[in-house]
């Protein structure tokens, strides 16, 4: 769904085991597990743990951006009225006459990689900075990352990430 999480990628929780358990309407569809922290699997390691520590943090960018859940809904309310504006959707009618043009029509992976660069060129690139992302593709992984952390405990994220795919997909025809 363009730069929105699709409802399969939105929803895992992680369970009293710590598996992540991705779930697809309201139903679990896969499990993942999470790997145990390194000094539960060599305790006679455990004495060269601060100093593995170390040494890897002074290699780690900066951490990512997180949002709470009211920033985030800003966040999805603001992505949802710029893709419903009028300049977007005439951009995305423009792609899409390009696309019934061309010989032969484009694949849909094709479609759907040019519908990505749209997001990001008319709406993305503006306003991740807006909320502390840089604006690149990395911004964008990082806001979904951020987006996502919400979407299993908050039905009115869950709502908006729908509205905001439907929003970006309404002027194609695939």
């Amino acid at each position: 769904a363009a730069y929105g999480l699709s409802p399969e990628e939105a929803l895992s929780a992680v369970d009293s085991n710590n598996n992540i358990n991705t779930i697809n309407n309201n139903k679990r569809v896969g499990t993942t597990s999470v790997p145990k922290p390194l000094s539960s699997l060599a305790p006679e390691m455990a004495p060269l743990l601060p100093d593995l520590k170390r040494e890897s943090q002074e290699n780690i960018s900066p951490p990512l951006p997180t949002l709470d859940l009211r920033t985030a809904l800003r966040l999805q309310r603001r992505l949802l009225e710029e893709y419903r504006s009028s300049d977007f959707e005439a951009a995305s009618r423009v792609l899409d006459s390009e696309w019934q043009r061309q010989m032969p029509e484009p694949t849909l992976e094709e479609k759907m990689r040019n519908i990505e660069d749209l997001c990001f060129e008319r709406v993305l690139s503006h306003i991740l900075v807006e909320f502390g992302f840089p604006s690149d593709r990395k911004g964008v992984t990082q806001m979904k990352a951020a987006l996502a952390q919400h979407l299993p405990t908050s039905p009115e994220a869950r709502k908006l990430q729908v509205e905001t795919s439907a929003a970006v997909m309404v002027g194609f025809k695939l």
